[in-house]
C-alpha cells in the first residue's frame, strides 16, 4: 500500500492493486484514509530553509552529556545488597577489635578499683557516722568522708 500511495508500483502491479480496490469497496475507503493521513504528515514537515542548522559541536556535547549521565558513581557498588552485608560485617569486626583492644589495654590503677570495691562492699567504721538518706548533699558528704578515711587508713 505504501508503494501504491507513493507511486512506486510498476504498471502491472498498479493495475492489479487497483483491480483489488475495485472489487472491495471498503478497501477504497481505507486507501483514502491513508492518503488523507499522508497529506497531514506532509503538511507538518517543515521546508528545508525552516529547519534549524545545529552547530557540529552540539552533537559532541550531547554525546558527552549522555555518557556522563550513563556513568555509574563509584559508591553505587556499596549500595548493592551483597556489598552492604560485607560492609556491615566489616564494621562489626572493627568494633569487636577496638572493644577487645580497649579491654586489653585498660590502664585503670588497681588502687582505685580496690577503693571503689571497699566503698561499695564494706561498711564504713562507726566513728564516721555515715547515714544514707533522701538528702543527696548529705549522701555526697558521707561518701567523701568514707573515701578520705579509707585513703588515710592505707
Amino acid at each position: 500500500m505504501e508503494d501504491y500511495l507513493a507511486g512506486r508500483l510498476s504498471g502491472a502491479d498498479q493495475e492489479r492493486f487497483e483491480a483489488l480496490l475495485a472489487k472491495d469497496s471498503d478497501a477504497g475507503g481505507i486507501v483514502e484514509g491513508f492518503r488523507d493521513t499522508s497529506a497531514l504528515f506532509e503538511a507538518i514537515i517543515p521546508a528545508p530553509h525552516e529547519v534549524p542548522q545545529l552547530d557540529p559541536a552540539f552533537y559532541a556535547r550531547l554525546r558527552q552529556t549522555i555518557e556522563k549521565e550513563d556513568e555509574i558513581p563509584f559508591w553505587a557498588a556499596l549500595l548493592e545488597p551483597f556489598m552492604m552485608k560485607r560492609v556491615a560485617f566489616a564494621a562489626l569486626m572493627w568494633l569487636f577489635a577496638l572493644g577487645s583492644l580497649t579491654i586489653l589495654t585498660d590502664q585503670t590503677p588497681q588502687r582505685n578499683t580496690e577503693l571503689a570495691d571497699m566503698i561499695l562492699n564494706a561498711q564504713p567504721p562507726a566513728q564516721y557516722n555515715v547515714r544514707m538518706g533522701p538528702d543527696l548533699e548529705q549522701n555526697r558528704d558521707s561518701m567523701l568522708t568514707v573515701m578520705m578515711a579509707s585513703a588515710e587508713g592505707r
